[in-house]
């Protein structure tokens, strides 16, 4: 993939800063070390069964830390709505991760990720004026 130009790049990169900002004090994560990560690179962001993810998630519950890196090319291909409960599904990793001590329970996390972003999602549609 040719360079992505830095405009494209600060674009994505407000829109995750906007995401931030809507998300991680309502939810509670204001007390945690949350940082991100922009990978100009689509490689390496794959799931087990080859599809491509926008976002990957590394937290260190011990800590109240977590990585979040971030897809830049990806996110062109998103829309804002979309984007906004993808977001909310990685937010809910920070917050299951310490399930992850027994690998069986990953699939479980995955399922509960997107059923709580769901629910956060739709929960906040219905507090927006």
């Amino acid at each position: 993939m040719s360079k992505m130009k830095t405009k494209t790049i600060k674009a994505q990169r407000k829109r995750i800063q906007g995401l931030w900002e809507r998300w991680g004090r309502p939810m509670g994560l204001a007390w945690w070390g949350v940082s991100f990560e922009y990978h100009r690179n689509r490689k390496g962001f794959k799931c087990d069964d080859g599809r491509e993810v926008l976002m990957r998630t590394h937290a260190d519950w011990r800590y109240k830390s977590a990585v979040i890196e971030v897809n830049v090319p990806a996110l062109a291909d998103i829309n804002d709505k979309d984007l906004d409960t993808f977001f909310v599904h990685e937010l809910m990793h920070v917050f299951l991760n310490e399930m992850r001590a027994d690998e069986d329970r990953r699939n479980h996390e995955e399922r509960v990720a997107t059923t709580l972003a769901d629910a956060f999602v739709w929960i906040r549609g219905l507090a927006t004026p």
